[in-house]
């Protein structure tokens, strides 16, 4: 579908809200014009990492005025974080993810949540040359990772519900890399995910949508699809939601429909592309002023 002006605009909106809250600011004032794809932010610092620091940082009065706008202004569907922490490791990153949901909950009652959990704990990485870890890589090499792995996932949604807040889709991948790795990460989908089906099962605790592979392209993404319905179809048949982002093709809507008239399941662009191109219906609309965007697909 083409997206509109007010689309455009509200999409862009969250992800430049997270990323341009800085720690000075208990004297900002931040504005909105919803009827422009196009938004200037006064007074405030840019950030590129700890955005939900950044938001904590905020006066009471500031972050209720944020929270309106990025969830009651635009009818936020969605809120989503990264975490790559057990929560006896890292409580913080889930009490500060909590505290914003149930921040955005007040005015969206309803929102849904994804978390993404391609970092794991470095235990279960493969190393780089100096012993730092290959974010992403599972080392299959230690006996049962991937059991374990299912059980990382399994204590990262029990985390959240034990805090109150329930995880609706659980993104396993993120930017995975070529083709040729879609058989070995794929057992995250297979593996992995069964043991997590039973330790849900097992405890009261609700399973949550999965999905992938968040290539970074477009045509990667399709790739992936068809690898898993060749040769791991098991994986394929435990997505429930398909995933890719923008930053190549995006732009191009065939890449999107290949991907519709091969399967059946909710697709979702779920980051940005890059500049507009020419063949892309928005291109009429904003030519090239737009620096990126997120597409409606």
């Amino acid at each position: 579908m083409k997206a509109n002006k007010i689309d455009f605009a509200q999409r862009m909106l969250f992800t430049l809200v997270l990323c341009f809250f800085s720690a000075s600011g208990y004297s900002q004032t931040i504005t909105i014009n919803a009827d422009s794809y196009q938004q200037v932010f006064e007074g405030v610092g840019g950030t590129g990492d700890a955005w939900l620091g950044h938001w904590r940082s905020q006066s009471p009065a500031h972050k209720d005025q944020a929270a309106r706008m990025i969830a009651q202004d635009i009818n936020l569907g969605w809120i989503k974080n990264y975490i790559n922490d057990r929560p006896q490791d890292n409580p913080a990153a889930y009490d500060n993810f909590v505290s914003f949901a149930n921040e955005i909950k007040q005015y969206v009652p309803n929102v849904k949540v994804q978390i993404t959990v391609n970092d794991l704990p470095d235990e279960y990485e493969k190393k780089n040359n100096d012993g730092t870890s290959k974010k992403g890589e599972i080392d299959d090499t230690i006996p049962n990772v991937y059991t374990q792995v299912g059980d990382y996932y399994f204590d990262v949604l029990k985390a959240f519900y034990d805090r109150g807040l329930t995880v609706h889709e659980l993104d396993l991948l993120n930017e995975p890399g070529g083709v040729d790795k879609a058989i070995r990460k794929g057992r995250q989908f297979t593996d992995s995910f069964n043991r997590l089906r039973n330790r849900i099962n097992s405890n009261n605790v609700p399973m949550p949508k999965i999905a992938g592979p968040s290539h970074w392209s477009v045509e990667g993404a399709k790739k992936w699809l068809d690898e898993w319905q060749t040769n791991l179809p098991a994986a394929y048949n435990n997505l429930d939601i398909v995933t890719t982002h923008g930053y190549r093709e995006g732009w191009n809507v065939n890449k999107y429909r290949a991907i519709y008239n091969n399967t059946n399941l909710p697709f979702y662009n779920n980051e940005q592309t890059g500049k507009l191109q020419p063949d892309d219906p928005l291109h009429a609309v904003f030519g090239d002023s737009a620096p990126d965007y997120i597409s409606n697909v």
